[in-house]
């Protein structure tokens, strides 16, 4: 495993008690691993998982995370693995998902990202349509109540090494227009439609740039600021490609549902096809995104 190492002779440094800090910066010419995937350090979180998965001793899913390298390349990473006894995995399962929208599982090929954010393009997903093969086997339940809506995110970043504070926040919500608080869409019509303003902050130690923290905290506005439902369906055997984290357009006649976009967030085998869980998403949520484009 590389590993990155400092050495102090012919310095005023000496070994002692104290503790010394160190910053590899990529503007000076630094940097820590140079990206295998591409130009520069390795400082994209699709990049970093796709490196670290690399190193599994589970293997690495490549078609999988190259589908993702795109989005997640959207947050920008800094920090260290200093742990031998830390897999690979473990590492991205307590770093990466703190601050992009994914998870990383393991699965026939590797390891393999979910990822999960509603304003993926649309348009590109595949069809469900509600017939004598797909059969919805529940109602429309809540999934994400009126308790848990967060509407106002603060995103603490730019850790400081020597003593465990943040140099800098930036705060998503509504009714915000100062320096470093803004407000979107999302956030004044979760405010109307529920009449509250809830907090939730967030501590990336492994961001230090700007545009990353906005884009976490737009993320998890996306996931939190709306009510979310969702409805089960049971599929054939042969529709095994409906994945956790695969992106439909759901069509349900008797719920008056057409191409509605939905993720797949629970799949069970059931012995004689899969039991689905799919979560609707809110289309308030995609619509600045699709007027965007």
């Amino acid at each position: 495993r590389p590993v990155a190492v400092v050495d102090i002779s012919g310095t005023a440094l000496t070994l002692t008690d104290s503790t010394f800090f160190i910053g590899w910066h990529a503007s000076g010419g630094g940097g820590g691993l140079l990206n295998p995937y591409g130009t520069g350090s390795l400082s994209r979180a699709g990049d970093v998982g796709h490196y670290l998965a690399s190193l599994s001793a589970n293997g690495v899913d490549r078609s999988a995370w190259g589908a993702a390298q795109g989005a997640l390349n959207e947050f920008l990473l800094a920090g260290y693995w200093n742990d031998p006894d830390v897999s690979p995995s473990e590492w991205m399962r307590a770093n990466l998902s703190k601050v992009a929208p994914i998870e990383v599982h393991g699965g026939p090929a590797g390891m393999r990202p979910i990822f999960y954010d509603p304003i993926y393009p649309v348009a590109l997903a595949p069809k469900l349509t509600a017939d004598p093969e797909v059969v919805r086997s529940s109602s429309i339940t809540q999934r994400h109540g009126p308790r848990d809506i967060r509407n106002r995110i603060t995103v603490e970043f730019a850790q400081r090494f020597n003593g465990g504070r943040y140099r800098r926040a930036i705060t998503l919500g509504p009714g915000l227009s100062e320096a470093d608080e803004h407000t979107t869409s999302v956030c004044e019509q979760s405010r109307n439609d529920y009449g509250i303003v809830a907090d939730e902050t967030l501590r990336a130690d492994l961001v230090y740039d700007d545009t990353t923290a906005e884009n976490i905290a737009a993320w998890r506005l996306r996931m939190s600021a709306l009510l979310r439902e969702a409805v089960s369906y049971r599929l054939p055997p042969h529709l095994a490609g409906y994945t956790t984290g695969t992106l439909v357009r759901l069509t349900d006649s008797e719920l008056h549902l057409t191409d509605a976009p939905a993720v797949v967030v629970e799949r069970e085998w059931t012995g004689g096809g899969w039991q689905v869980t799919l979560e609707l998403i809110n289309e308030a949520t995609i619509a600045p995104y699709l007027a965007a484009t």
